[in-house]
């Protein structure tokens, strides 16, 4: 299976667990600014950005530490273009992580994982 596949796998079980814990799916793999959205959902009035990060295992790293400052920065120019298409500058938004561990088959979601300095 490729990157894109297996990447594409950990998305939709993402998608999957935002969906029974009560979230209204908005869009997936969002393009704007020049980067990329892997999910946008609502919780409540708030709209969420979500970076999901599929692994084999822990070994070489967990799925939060791969969302750098760097790419944390690429989500939030994603986000901002999102924002402007959509007239949603007054609504409050947050930036979640997911990351799904295939070795330990657990998903941890991680809240306001960052935000906008």
């Amino acid at each position: 299976m490729n990157t894109r596949a297996k990447g594409s796998g950990g998305e939709t079980a993402a998608y999957n667990y935002l969906i029974k814990h009560g979230y209204t799916p908005v869009c997936q793999n969002y393009r704007g600014g020049g980067y990329e959205i892997d999910l946008i959902v609502k919780q409540g009035q708030t709209v969420v950005f979500v970076e999901v990060k599929l692994r084999k295992s822990n070994l070489i790293g967990s799925g939060r530490e791969a969302v750098t400052v760097k790419k944390q920065a690429h989500i939030i120019r994603a986000a901002e273009a999102w924002a402007a298409e959509n007239e949603c500058f007054d609504v409050p938004m947050r930036f979640d992580v997911i990351e799904i561990n295939l070795a330990a088959k657990t998903i941890c979601h991680i809240k306001n994982a960052f935000g906008i300095n």
